[in-house]
């Protein structure tokens, strides 16, 4: 088990080696966004981890594109067929343009949350791969030796573990905003308050547990374990997720906010606040 400081050492010297949860909350929302920051550096200095990055990032451009150049292909036809002929009065014709581009606008909003939703399953592997990459290079580890068998075997775990979180995380925004309707319908101040307060703190949270989980689930760290970490430490995932989840809107952004997650989360290991069990074959840390 990595249990604190006197297991686990950074090997990077140019790692924060500052405890993550000092100070107040506000601080360790500090702390979060500036975690951000160091993901890109960090890939930098690691060959193998930026070679990872790299091809997560190609990946993760990819799915990306067949996701939204399906919506595109599909887009015209099932609008029209929504909305109906346009009618033959100007007023109706005026009516019928106002819904299109409403449409239109909340088809994209959809499309756009819906490759993220399919992208994050998708890219689990290489996902993974790089969050390894990551950690070996945190503390100075060796990379894994391990037979083809077990490698699609963690894989197909990963995918898996990142389809539940996934839905997990869409059936909350979806019961948030349906929650904020409700409300705005009845008192539209409370409703707004609602949706933008509650709704964008679970965005930023989830943001950070899932660019967290490639780390997590690399040592099978278990989903309830992971969905602790919102209790015990919202205002550092808070602060890494409000700023995360405006960088996830570009795509080629997802892989530097895994490499940052990693980083966070082998912080919070140092410093005795997230235990990850090794696997047997990763138990030669640096000294």
């Amino acid at each position: 088990m990595i249990g604190g400081p006197q297991d686990a050492r950074i090997a990077d010297r140019h790692v924060d080696p500052s405890d993550p949860l000092a100070g107040s909350a506000a601080r360790q929302a500090w702390t979060g966004v500036r975690a951000i920051a160091a993901g890109l550096p960090f890939a930098m200095r690691h060959p193998r981890v930026m070679t990872w990055m790299a091809a997560s990032i190609v990946v993760y451009l990819l799915v990306w594109g067949v996701v939204l150049w399906q919506s595109a292909v599909w887009q015209s036809p099932v609008l029209h067929q929504l909305l109906g002929p346009k009618g033959a009065l100007w007023w109706q014709a005026l009516v019928w343009s106002v819904l299109y581009v409403l449409a239109w606008l909340a088809w994209w909003l959809i499309s756009f949350a819906l490759a993220f939703a399919v992208s994050s399953p998708l890219m689990a592997p290489l996902l993974g791969m790089l969050a390894e990459a990551t950690e070996t290079a945190f503390f100075g580890q060796e990379p894994r030796q391990v037979g083809w068998q077990l490698r699609v075997r963690e894989l197909l775990h990963g995918v898996v573990r990142a389809a539940i979180l996934a839905a997990m995380n869409i059936s909350g925004a979806v019961a948030i905003w349906l929650v904020s309707t409700t409300l705005g319908a009845l008192l539209p101040p409370l409703g707004t308050a609602v949706g933008v307060s509650v709704g964008g703190g679970w965005s930023a949270i989830w943001c950070a547990i899932m660019t967290m989980n490639f780390a997590l689930e690399n040592h099978f760290v278990g989903v309830g374990k992971q969905l602790g970490l919102m209790t015990k430490h919202p205002s550092l995932l808070i602060g890494f997720g409000a700023v995360g989840h405006l960088l996830a809107w570009v795509p080629p952004m997802v892989p530097v906010l895994v490499v940052a997650a990693t980083v966070l989360a082998c912080r919070l290991q140092v410093h005795g606040h997230l235990d990850l069990p090794l696997r047997p074959e990763r138990t030669g840390t640096a000294r």
